[in-house]
């Protein structure tokens, strides 16, 4: 076998002899002289000199999480981001969800469809589709009279204004 750089490779196409030589090169392989280059060589490199003495290292600067005793004492927001009421709305609805569909399937397969599931499993169905419009549209008019509050509380400031 033919040797090239100190490695040994088949005599195969060219494409495979160059997969071969990567393969097979490792650091002690290369020569020396290619990865040093000369002083005259190298690509001159640019610094730039920060000045330390004002600038306040991470330690240095305050905790804005922290009370420090030179600002005064805030008190913490506790409040949920989401109102309780909406969170009750949500958590009956997804009883509901629960509950109706399958409550119905049960309760009319055998008294109002005698034993047809299909019918049945249909009801149910629709109940899950009931539900879920009602969830719609219970946010939907809640968001309005959200909106509406707002509404009302910018025309009282603005009649204060005046």
């Amino acid at each position: 076998m033919p040797i090239k750089h100190g490695l040994t490779y088949p005599i195969r196409t060219s494409l495979t002899l160059r997969t071969n030589i990567i393969k097979q090169a490792s650091p002690l392989t290369i020569p020396y002289h290619h990865i040093l280059q000369s002083k005259s060589q190298r690509s001159p490199k640019m610094a730039t000199r920060r000045i330390i003495s004002q600038e306040k290292t991470l330690l240095d600067q305050p905790d804005p999480n922290s009370l420090s005793s030179s600002s005064p004492a805030q008190k913490s927001n506790i409040t949920p981001a989401v109102p309780s009421a909406v969170i009750f709305k949500l958590l009956a609805f997804t009883l509901a969800m629960m509950v109706v569909p399958i409550g119905s399937y049960f309760a009319t397969v055998n008294t109002l469809f005698k034993g047809n599931s299909t019918y049945a499993g249909g009801l149910a169905a629709i109940m899950a589709n009931v539900v879920l419009i009602g969830y719609v549209l219970v946010a939907m008019a809640e968001d309005q009279s959200d909106r509406l509050e707002e509404e009302k509380k910018q025309k009282q400031e603005g009649k204060k204004d005046r």
